[in-house]
């Protein structure tokens, strides 16, 4: 009886120091991981920014006044104002609307339609995978620049055609990793088992191949998250995309670069905000490839 009551006593004890062991472990993972933790912490407060602006300002970002033209950053101005005295914090703000979700159309049209390839050419192979692969090498022989300068050419100059024009050049990347993978995965033991069972092909893909594929595609959608920003912004500074006196990244940059001496602020500080979600997009793309 008494060795019983110990081992209840031990099995108690032991219960109790499970979930403080789990807690230790999350917080040291975290404590070495601190740099993507602050990553993560920085992705979530663009997101917010882009979801519900008026939270974090409560100027227009369109409206402006000439009498408070080129303030510098102050307590009423965070970030100064720009030529036409706006705020140029909000208008920061508000424009990660447009470039985060911009990036975002593009990285999902991307991942669909390059993943379906890639999907489609791995499971046949044959001359299936012949054609889509010959499709995929057409694709990355021409910059993506140029990709999506022929898609502004032939449907207009439009946000929408830019992330468009972004994500048709991402759809290669997308589909030469899944057709890696499902090449790697198809011939494994587990995947040969079910099919031996009697299980058809779609139940085989949706059960065992797509699930196995999904942390290199959600790591390359995260680093291609930062490449589209990056080419959006880009083509927002050439005049591409949003049109004034709507807000975006690139274009906040064009417009401050003319003032760049008198009024640093005006082309720096939007600068700031590009630097710091790409290099947080990438650390965090970067951890989820080491796990």
């Amino acid at each position: 009886m008494a060795e019983s009551t110990q081992a209840i006593l031990i099995r108690d004890h032991d219960d109790e120091e499970q979930p403080r062991s789990r807690s230790s472990r999350l917080l040291k993972r975290m404590a070495v991981n601190w740099d993507t933790t602050i990553a993560g912490a920085v992705i979530v407060l663009f997101v917010l920014f882009a979801i519900v602006p008026q939270w974090f300002t409560g100027f227009d970002p369109i409206a402006g006044d000439t009498a408070r033209s080129l303030q510098a950053p102050s307590d009423a101005h965070w970030f100064g104002t720009d030529e036409l005295g706006r705020d140029l914090y909000s208008r920061v703000i508000y424009g990660s609307r447009v470039s985060l979700l911009a990036a975002s159309f593009s990285v999902v049209l991307g991942l669909v339609v390059g993943g379906l390839l890639g999907l489609i050419a791995g499971t046949f192979g044959g001359w299936v995978d012949t054609v889509i692969s010959r499709l995929f090498d057409a694709v990355l022989a021409l910059p993506g620049i140029l990709i999506t300068l022929s898609v502004l050419a032939a449907f207009g100059n439009s946000t929408v055609i830019v992330a468009l024009g972004v994500g048709i050049g991402f759809i290669t990347a997308f589909g030469r990793m899944m057709r890696a993978e499902v090449f790697r995965i198809r011939d494994l033991t587990f995947i040969e088992a079910a099919t031996q069972s009697g299980a058809r092909l779609p139940w085989v893909i949706l059960r065992h191949i797509m699930p196995n594929t999904l942390r290199p595609l959600i790591s390359l959608a995260t680093l291609q998250f930062g490449t589209a920003l990056l080419s959006i912004g880009s083509l927002g500074y050439l005049g591409f995309g949003q049109t004034p006196p709507n807000p975006e990244w690139g274009a906040l940059i064009a417009q401050g670069q003319s003032y760049v001496n008198a009024a640093w602020w005006v082309a720096i500080l939007p600068g700031l905000a590009f630097i710091f979600i790409v290099m947080a997009v990438n650390r965090v793309s970067k951890s989820i490839g080491e796990r």
